[in-house]
This record gives C-alpha cells, sequence and structure tokens, in this order.
C-alpha cells in the first residue's frame, strides 16, 4: 500500500483511517515491513513520529517497490 499526502499530519489521519479499517476487517499491519520516506526540500528535517497500531513507524531512506 502507498499513501502520498502534503504533510505528516494528513499522514497519521490517513493511517487512522487504513487502521479502523484494518480493525473492522481482522488485518493487522507489521511495522518491520512498513515505513515512511519523505522527499522534497525538507525531507531531512526532524517530524512528529507515525503511529500505526500504537507503535512508531520508521522514516526509510529508500523502498523495495
Amino acid at each position: 500500500m502507498l499513501l502520498m499526502t502534503h504533510s505528516v499530519h494528513a499522514l497519521q489521519m490517513m493511517l487512522r483511517i487504513c487502521e479502523k479499517f484494518a480493525d473492522d476487517y481482522d488485518i493487522r499491519f507489521n511495522n518491520d515491513k512498513s515505513g515512511a520516506m519523505r522527499i522534497g526540500k525538507g525531507f531531512n528535517d526532524r517530524c512528529a513520529a507515525l503511529v500505526i497500531d500504537n507503535k512508531d513507524n520508521r522514516y526509510v531512506e529508500c523502498s523495495k517497490l
């Protein structure tokens, strides 16, 4: 699954929607296989952690897509 947004806050809101869907359909996310990638001029700035299933999701520099 690929989610793209204009802000970390908007991405967290999208992740909450995904969590609700997963809970409704008994699906679990694997944080070990998940990551968030930031692009653009502020990609290296410090920002808030993204949370899914009450666990921090990590930021990555590359993807295995």
